[in-house]
């Protein structure tokens, strides 16, 4: 199962709203046969946005090859340790 969690940091100036990032947190584990859908479509949704985002992966300590995929589209990816569970 994959898990994204989307926050957006928005700044505002008098009236109007300007999106200054937008964070975007994947958390997975043994996802290798769905990481490459995902990262599809985030891929095309970066393309479109009008502001800056990160894209975040967090695995739960896979043992397929999950971080090695995610290695070629995310921005930062964490690895927990079966203790951090």
């Amino acid at each position: 199962m994959v898990v994204i969690s989307i926050e957006i940091n928005v700044l505002k100036v008098s009236r109007e709203i300007r999106y200054r990032m937008l964070s975007i947190v994947v958390i997975g584990k043994n996802e290798s046969k769905n990481l490459p859908v995902l990262i599809s479509s985030l891929r095309k949704f970066r393309q479109q946005a009008k502001f800056k985002t990160q894209i975040i992966y967090i695995d739960s300590n896979s043992s397929d090859q999950s971080v090695e995929i995610a290695k070629s589209f995310f921005d930062e990816i964490y690895v927990l340790s079966p203790s951090d569970h």
